[in-house]
């Protein structure tokens, strides 16, 4: 929700309506459906306090309207602590388009990150909307700690600060700045009565399970994507008797918060691979291709790391920028550095990035490097806490660890290691952690393209599940379904047929026979790499730079 939303919702003072919650509080931890163990059952706490509904209206970009209701629920900071005192939850109820003959479970539309929410005025979340409302209530819930929901004016936020340009910074050196800045950050924000420890994954599905008694929802819909989707399973995990049924992309399952290397660089091995359908790309190839290039180009600056003169479009003048192979890792995999408007069009310039390093060129790495280290910045801090929260098993990590992957790519967890003793959150327990097994019926899309939660991800959620779909989009990259370029809005017949699941009557179908008129693979059009050899990324890059001064 943008800070102007909240801000109108927290002025207004006519056509509020109250709900008033009856009985013992649904998060208390006698309620728990399943009980993982005592870092999973909560102290008893008063009953949280009544729903407030706004009447409101939205309008999307291109000028179409719906009218919905703004909520807030108040609810402990930290379900824990018997003495916590109340935070706000916000939401957004959308009407059903059509009402059923019989009242249908509300769908509850989750973001990802942790610390992301959802721009209600793009079009592209709108058409979801209006998708997923044709026959149930949609209910967009907020994050705990996103954006101005902590309580104070200020957004719930770690600030990192800028290093010298000229620094040569290891990958360990960079994680021990970050983690001693969320440290700070932790302490600050309990400085001004913000209990931190409450920001992790149960006190999350708490607030969905609160929301949904708030509501009279005996069970409810859960669609997310990315962090969404795992926010899903461990409500599933937790609750699963009040779920009707899952859309989830993205897929991210409970005990995969940490990434696997070995599954990032098949991910950018696919890509890699569908380069080579360009001839220009493939005539300068070595023997082994576009990621034995990448190898070769992370041996050299290991045994020789270089020092460039690049321009700083900030400082205005040029700089020497010291660069090594953690430098290449750091954005390696990052392909938005690239700065195109599409996910697809930032991957189309990536095979360019690895060619230029491998044919001497490293001046675009050190200047984004550049950039990167005195543009300072910030993220949400629940990122950090909620991630912590989730943790990871042993058996897991000890597999992560041993990948050979990690060879090229680093320790890509290296930050969540350093940070186990010092984040404020509670970790859960296996129990909770491992795989999902419901019977409700689940459809799982992922991209094959996607490197924040590889295909493997969806495939092994599917395999757990016994009511399941997965489509693989073979092209696509993360949430191809909100992607622009992608299945987000090129196409919209396999899109309607898609969200018709959350519309199937299964008591006149059964799930698996559904599911058998879904596709199980969508291709996308073919990806236009650039090959031009023309004119450098870096002199592309530094023409919109002084562009722009």
């Amino acid at each position: 929700m943008s800070p102007s939303r909240i801000g109108l919702l927290r002025n207004m003072i006519l056509g509020v309506s109250v709900l008033a919650l009856s009985g013992a509080c649904a998060s208390q931890g006698q309620s728990i459906v399943k009980d993982y163990g005592k870092s999973q059952a909560h102290k008893p706490h008063p009953p949280v306090r009544a729903v407030k509904l706004t009447s409101d209206t939205i309008t999307d970009e291109r000028g179409r309207t719906v009218a919905v209701e703004r909520g807030i629920l108040k609810v402990p900071e930290n379900r824990q602590n018997a003495d916590s005192r109340f935070i706000d939850i916000h939401f957004t109820k959308f009407p059903a388009l059509l009402l059923s003959q019989n009242e249908r479970a509300p769908v509850f539309l989750l973001a990802g990150g942790p610390g992301w929410g959802l721009n209600l005025s793009d079009p592209l979340v709108f058409d979801e909307i209006e998708r997923l409302r044709r026959t149930r209530e949609v209910v967009y819930v907020s994050q705990r700690g996103y954006r101005n929901v902590t309580g104070f004016d200020e957004q719930f936020l770690v600030n990192f600060e800028p290093v010298p340009v000229g620094s040569r910074l290891s990958a360990k050196d960079l994680a021990q700045l970050e983690s001693r800045a969320l440290q700070q950050a932790y302490q600050s924000w309990k400085d001004r009565g913000v209990d931190v420890s409450g920001y992790d994954i149960v006190n999350m599905t708490d607030d969905l399970n609160d929301i949904r008694r708030a509501l009279g929802a005996e069970q409810i819909v859960l669609r997310g994507c990315s962090f969404g989707s795992q926010w899903s399973f461990a409500y599933m995990k937790r609750w699963p008797d009040h779920v009707d049924r899952a859309f989830l992309s993205g897929v991210e399952p409970i005990d995969y918060g940490y990434d696997s290397p070995k599954w990032r660089w098949a991910s950018m091995a696919r890509l890699a691979d569908s380069a080579i359908s360009n001839a220009d790309i493939a005539s300068r190839l070595p023997e082994g291709g576009l990621m034995e290039a990448l190898k070769t180009v992370i041996e050299r600056l290991e045994n020789n790391p270089a020092v460039l003169t690049v321009y700083h479009p900030v400082i205005g003048k040029s700089v020497d920028v010291p660069i090594g192979a953690d430098d290449l890792r750091e954005v390696l995999h990052r392909p938005r550095i690239f700065g195109q408007p599409t996910e697809q069009q930032n991957l189309a310039i990536w095979p360019k990035f690895i060619l230029e390093m491998y044919e001497g060129d490293y001046r675009f790495l050190a200047a984004r490097i550049a950039q990167r280290r005195t543009g300072g910045g910030g993220q949400y801090l629940i990122e950090s806490l909620v991630d912590h929260s989730l943790g990871i098993s042993a058996k897991r990590d000890v597999k992560l660890t041993s990948e050979s992957e990690r060879r090229w790519l680093g320790d890509i967890n290296l930050e969540e290691h350093m940070m186990v003793d010092t984040t404020p959150t509670e970790v859960i327990d296996d129990a909770l952690r491992s795989n999902v097994d419901v019977q409700v019926p689940v459809l799982l899309l992922n991209g094959d393209l996607d490197w924040a939660t590889p295909i493997e991800n969806a495939e092994i959620a599917d395999a757990a599940l016994p009511n399941s779909h997965f489509v693989t989009v073979q092209g696509g990259t993360h949430c191809p379904e909100t992607k622009r370029g992608e299945l987000g809005d090129s196409r919209q017949i396999i899109m309607d047929n898609l969200y018709a699941f959350i519309d199937v009557d299964f008591d006149e179908v059964s799930p698996l026979s559904y599911f058998r008129t879904l596709p199980k693979n969508i291709k996308l059009d073919p990806i236009e790499f650039d090959s031009s050899t023309d004119l450098s990324l870096y002199d592309q890059w530094l023409a919109v730079a002084q562009h722009r001064e």
